[in-house]
């Protein structure tokens, strides 16, 4: 292997391999390391953050998550819904007092996003919720209220949002 490397100066070079006379093993090997060593180099670099209730989730258990058109991501764990910017935790409960609040704090299988940028969250024994974000109250559902048959349940594990805008439940 003879390398040759050139300085046309300002910082401009350029590296020239000449493979003669090389063992095909030596080649393969020195390829495999230089397209390695050149393709981490190229990588971004990513970094972890684990997130708990020690910074602000109100369960470590989660049943749901969702990223909007914002890029905010919505989590749905056993305790309460949550909206991660990537810097803060806005918690969302249930109040009995309040008609606004989501319906229920166990938030089940499915949430989603629907074409008017509302958020479609299914709740354990609680039904459905949406949230509107222009106005940043819920909208609930229930399957409680005699207009459903009396052996469903108050569960929806998954949602469909047709084009149309209708919800279906599953």
């Amino acid at each position: 292997l003879r390398c040759e490397v050139a300085t046309l100066g300002h910082g401009i070079g350029f590296m020239h391999l000449s493979f003669r006379a090389m063992k095909p093993s030596k080649l393969v090997l020195i390829l495999c390391f230089s397209v390695m060593l050149f393709g981490a180099m190229a990588q971004p670099m990513f970094y972890f953050r684990n997130l708990d209730v020690a910074n602000g989730l109100p369960s470590n258990v989660i049943h749901s998550f969702c990223q909007d058109r914002q890029g905010q991501i919505w989590i749905g764990t056993k305790d309460g819904l949550v909206r991660y910017d990537g810097v803060s935790f806005t918690n969302y409960y249930h109040d009995p007092l309040d008609t606004n609040s989501i319906g229920g704090n166990s938030i089940s299988w499915d949430m989603q996003e629907d074409a008017k940028g509302r958020i479609w969250i299914t709740l354990h024994g609680k039904g459905l919720s949406r949230f509107e974000p222009r106005t940043g109250k819920f909208t609930n559902f229930s399957f409680s209220n005699g207009r459903f048959k009396p052996s469903w349940t108050n569960d929806a594990e998954q949602l469909i949002i047709k084009e149309n805008g209708n919800v279906l439940l599953i």
